[in-house]
């Protein structure tokens, strides 16, 4: 990742992450917050091994991560899939209809298995029909394969078509106010 794209997503994510100075200790910065995601996301290396790399604590590093994320899921998916507008569900709808001569396609949905570590609590529920531990990713793209909308972190156990059922544009489809 470049310095600067660096800098945008700490800019971004600053008013949510950044935390109040105390009388007894100084907060950590946003900078660090979001180099301390980066890493963990980026490498997978253990908290622990974060932590000691960034100088804080296991529970700290454990927290921030997850906070950071929330914010990203939350503050920055709007800005990087954004809601199809009409006129774009338009535009989707009469590319896949140029491609395939289907009318009313939206895109093209499917789930992928992403592979974890066995989690401590529920791991069967985790573990999927293809034999490993997983979350599922539930993704949906446009004609030209980009994607317009996600659903993410669904126990790999979990049918396709029950995440879809789960999902905010499934149940959007199945109540007909899509």
């Amino acid at each position: 990742m470049s310095k600067s794209t660096f800098n945008y997503l700490c800019t971004l994510l600053g008013p949510v992450l950044k935390k109040q100075d105390t009388h007894l200790r100084e907060s950590i910065t946003v900078e660090c917050r979001v180099a301390v995601t980066l890493s963990r996301l980026a490498t997978g290396n253990s908290l622990r091994m974060i932590g000691d790399l960034y100088g804080i604590g296991l529970s700290t590093t454990s927290m921030i991560v997850r906070e950071c994320c929330e914010a990203i899921r939350i503050h920055l998916r709007p800005l990087v899939f954004p809601k199809p507008t009409l006129a774009r569900m338009r535009e989707i709808a009469s590319g896949f209809e140029a491609l395939h001569g289907i009318s009313f396609i939206l895109g093209a949905i499917d789930g992928s298995h992403i592979p974890i570590l066995a989690p401590s609590h529920d791991p069967i529920a985790y573990y999927n029909r293809k034999g490993f531990y997983s979350c599922l990713l539930q993704g949906v793209i446009d004609t030209d394969c980009k994607f317009w909308d996600y659903d993410f972190g669904w126990a790999g156990r979990i049918h396709n078509w029950a995440l879809f059922q789960k999902s905010e544009i499934g149940k959007k489809t199945m109540r007909g106010k899509f």
